[in-house]
């Protein structure tokens, strides 16, 4: 689980835990079997890697002005 952190260090990710809890937010930091993660209103979260059961990057659409027909 540590490396797929780590290859999506820097980018915005979902992740979801053991507790039904999930964050989403940029992975800013992995050290000591913790996750550091920052959400959108600038909140940092600090989680137990071993809780975590789910890791995905999150894609955000590309939002097109104009009509849809």
């Amino acid at each position: 689980m540590e490396k797929l952190l780590n290859d999506l260090k820097h980018k915005n990710a979902d992740l979801n835990c053991l507790s039904g809890m999930a964050f989403r937010g940029v992975i800013n930091d992995i050290s000591e079997g913790v996750v550091s993660i920052e959400d959108e209103n600038g909140r940092i979260f600090h989680v137990d890697i071993s809780k975590i059961v789910a890791v995905s990057e999150v894609f955000e659409p590309v939002s097109r002005p104009g009509f849809i027909i």
